[in-house]
């Protein structure tokens, strides 16, 4: 195909819904903007940033167990929160 003044472009155009790739976990790497193998990882670290922004936060984290502990002078959530 010869392109020229009057050829017209009949590109292909897919719209997708933002919120649906956060219903996968590549989704959701992706739009945390790291390779979906070092998620977990994001994970932890946007709950420190969370607690940092509350301010007095401290952190625990038992590699061996694959468990981390982060908390901060917050309220907490209740055990109805817990729940839900």
């Amino acid at each position: 195909m010869k392109l020229g003044a009057n050829t017209t472009d009949n590109a292909i155009t897919i719209e997708q819904q933002d919120w649906i790739r956060f219903l996968t976990s590549d989704g959701l790497a992706e739009k945390a903007g790291c390779s979906p193998d070092l998620f977990p990882e994001m994970v932890v670290k946007e709950f420190a940033d969370n607690a940092v922004d509350i301010g007095g936060y401290g952190y625990r984290i038992n590699a061996e167990n694959r468990h981390v502990s982060i908390w901060n002078n917050g309220k907490g959530i209740s055990p109805v929160g817990i729940e839900k």
